[in-house]
């Protein structure tokens, strides 16, 4: 989700799967943000599950064809438990097959073609943040 925060600045908020479920669908109504659902098949999704111990550390895991299987019947069942709420979002981006930096990127782009969200023209890693204890750029006060 993409909020417009104080001072004209615009924040993402990543939500899990039910964001757009009650009650959280109540926040994101409230604040008004730009939804984006990342669709996505889940082979490829199988292929980025990373598990994590208690101490949230990743734990190298190798799934086998039995447990990639019961794996993607539950992506298929959450998909389609998920999907009802889905629809109640802005946008919809594919990102099959894409990198992390293709997939903002694709973000990016549909909310730029949407017209929802206005000064996102460059890329978080294109923009030069002040240097620490300079005024903050763009900011007419010096406060960041």
């Amino acid at each position: 989700m993409v909020l417009n925060s104080f001072e004209g600045r615009t924040c993402i908020i990543a939500l899990p799967p039910s964001g757009l479920m009650t009650p959280y669908w109540r926040t994101v109504k409230q604040h008004r943000g730009v939804t984006v659902v990342l669709e996505d098949k889940p082979e490829n999704i199988i292929n980025r599950v990373t598990f994590f111990d208690a101490d949230s550390r990743p734990i190298a895991t190798l799934i086998t064809p039995s447990t990639r299987a019961m794996y993607l019947q539950e992506i298929h069942k959450d998909a389609r438990y998920f999907g009802r709420s889905y629809r109640k979002a802005d946008i919809y981006v594919d990102v099959s097959g894409c990198s992390i930096k293709q997939a903002a990127e694709a973000v990016q782009t549909e909310l730029l073609k949407s017209g929802k969200l206005q000064g996102a023209e460059r890329t978080e890693s294109e923009q030069s943040p002040a240097p620490y204890g300079s005024p903050a750029a763009g900011s007419p006060s010096g406060e960041a």
